[in-house]
């Protein structure tokens, strides 16, 4: 039974103070990028009016979580190059370990990893019956059943599972079924196929006797260290957001990826792990609610935290 569907953004500046803020915004810039007009107007004050809504916002979603309690937390996420190298980057990914390991330490602050260690506890029987289940709905699934890292093992799995795991998730001893879909090295799927990955996702779920959550981690507009860096494209996020989310109709958003643009290259191809989550609730018609959205310069980032309520 698929019970509540959740997705938020996922960027380093989420995870640490103001203090940090100017460093890692610096460490993502491009030579050569101006910085955006909006950027002069984000004083201190409006600093500290982010970071009490992103805590307000990472709480009403763990709130949730911990008011439904499912058996399961399946996170759609994506690999940022720690997983996978250049030798196979698989386009949809079931995670099927006991226990996924890494660092949630940011190299841009110098932290190190030994210090940000961060272990996650997994459900493999659940995730090889989705994993199943899905190759039978004729998705050409892959898995890694044992974390051995080829990009950069030090740092063990990628920041979509490990930041939230060490952050607002802490505490709650819900296992986890990690999922990945590419979102990083071309060819990447399209809109619609991860629409309809999520379709097909919800269904096996709701169809299950256990009680399970949905979670997308990643985007929204973001293009660290990019041909668009230090830039939000408020515009688009809100579309998705409206869409997506508000009205309930993601599949208007099937040919987002369709076209060639600077404008969705980057971190913003995260978003398919929105259409994932928000095909999966509409699948079992839930009902969405933005809980906030932040054009975040400082943190080069579109900051968006939504719920589906079935």
């Amino acid at each position: 039974m698929l019970s509540l569907v959740l997705a938020t953004s996922n960027a380093p500046s989420l995870y640490r103070d103001k203090r940090d803020w100017l460093r890692l915004y610096e460490s993502q810039l491009t030579e050569g990028i101006p910085a955006p007009r909006e950027l002069a107007a984000e004083t201190d004050e409006v600093l500290d009016d982010h970071l009490t809504r992103i805590k307000h916002a990472q709480a009403a979603l763990q709130e949730r979580l911990g008011s439904v309690r499912p058996d399961a937390l399946v996170v759609i996420g994506y690999d940022d190059g720690v997983m996978f190298n250049r030798v196979q980057v698989p386009q949809f990914c079931t995670y099927t370990g006991a226990e996924m390991t890494g660092s949630s330490a940011i190299a841009a602050l110098g932290e190190a990893v030994e210090d940000h260690k961060v272990t996650l506890k997994c459900n493999p029987e659940m995730a090889w019956e989705i994993h199943r289940e899905l190759i039978d709905r004729e998705f050409d699934m892959s898995y890694m059943s044992v974390q051995n890292p080829q990009g950069r093992p030090e740092w063990g799995a990628s920041s979509a599972f490990l930041y939230p795991g060490a952050s607002f998730l802490d505490g709650l001893d819900i296992p986890l079924i990690p999922v990945l879909i590419n979102c990083r090295v071309d060819p990447m799927p399209s809109g619609g196929r991860c629409l309809d990955f999520g379709t097909a996702l919800g269904q096996i779920l709701d169809g299950l006797p256990q009680k399970f959550a949905v979670m997308a981690v990643g985007g929204l507009s973001h293009d660290p260290n990019g041909a668009r860096a230090g830039w939000v494209d408020e515009r688009l996020d809100r579309f998705v957001m409206d869409r997506a989310v508000r009205r309930g109709n993601a599949q208007r958003l099937r040919q987002m990826f369709d076209l060639e643009s600077d404008a969705i290259q980057g971190g913003t191809g995260q978003i398919r792990t929105w259409l994932a989550a928000a095909a999966a609730a509409e699948s079992v018609k839930a009902r969405g609610q933005i809980i906030d959205y932040i054009p975040s310069y400082r943190a080069i980032t579109g900051l968006g935290f939504a719920a589906w309520t079935v």
